[in-house]
C-alpha cells in the first residue's frame, strides 16, 4: 500500500453561512497535484469531496475526513490569533493577577492603563497581604501566548 500526502489549498471560510458545521470550500491536493474540490455548506451535513479522478465512496469519505481535520485546525489557528490580540489589548487596559491557592484559570483584575506602575503593584500586594493572601503572579508579566491561557480554554 502506498502512502500519499493530502493537503488543501484555496481555503475559503464562510462564517456567516456556518450554522451547525463550518461552511467552506477548498481544493484538495494529493502529493502536490490537484485531485478535486471539497465543500461543506454549514447546515450540519458532512463535507463532500468532488474528485477529478474516479474513486470509490470509502476513499472519498476518507479524503473528506482528512479535509475536515485540516479545516478545523485552520479555523482554530485563526481563532487563537484573534484571541491573542484580544488578550494583548486587555493586558494594556488592566492589571491581572492571581492569588496563591486560587482555583486554576481564575484571576483578579484592576482597570488601569498603568499596568507596569510599581506603586500600583505594591498597593495590590499590600491589600492582598492585609487579607492574609499573597500574589502568585501578575498575568501581565507573561508572554501573550501564556497569558491567553487565563482567558480562553481550547480543547
Amino acid at each position: 500500500m502506498s502512502t500519499h500526502t493530502i493537503t488543501i489549498t484555496k481555503f475559503k471560510h464562510y462564517p456567516a453561512l456556518s450554522e451547525e458545521t463550518i461552511a467552506f470550500t477548498c481544493d484538495v491536493l494529493m502529493d502536490g497535484k490537484k485531485i478535486g474540490h471539497a465543500k461543506n455548506e454549514g447546515h450540519g451535513g458532512e463535507t463532500v469531496f468532488y474528485g477529478s479522478e474516479p474513486m470509490g465512496f470509502d476513499e472519498r469519505s476518507k479524503i473528506a475526513d482528512i479535509v475536515d481535520g485540516f479545516v478545523a485546525a485552520e479555523i482554530m489557528d485563526k481563532q487563537k490569533e484573534k484571541d491573542k490580540k484580544a488578550v494583548a489589548k486587555k493586558l494594556n487596559n488592566g492589571l491581572f493577577f492571581r492569588i496563591k491557592g486560587q482555583k486554576s484559570g481564575a484571576y483578579f483584575s484592576i482597570n488601569t492603563k498603568l499596568t507596569k506602575d510599581a506603586n500600583i503593584r505594591e498597593k495590590v500586594k499590600e491589600q492582598a497581604k492585609k487579607r492574609g493572601e499573597e500574589i502568585e503572579l501578575f498575568i501581565n508579566d507573561l508572554p501573550v501566548n501564556e497569558a491567553v491561557k487565563f482567558f480562553y480554554r481550547y480543547e
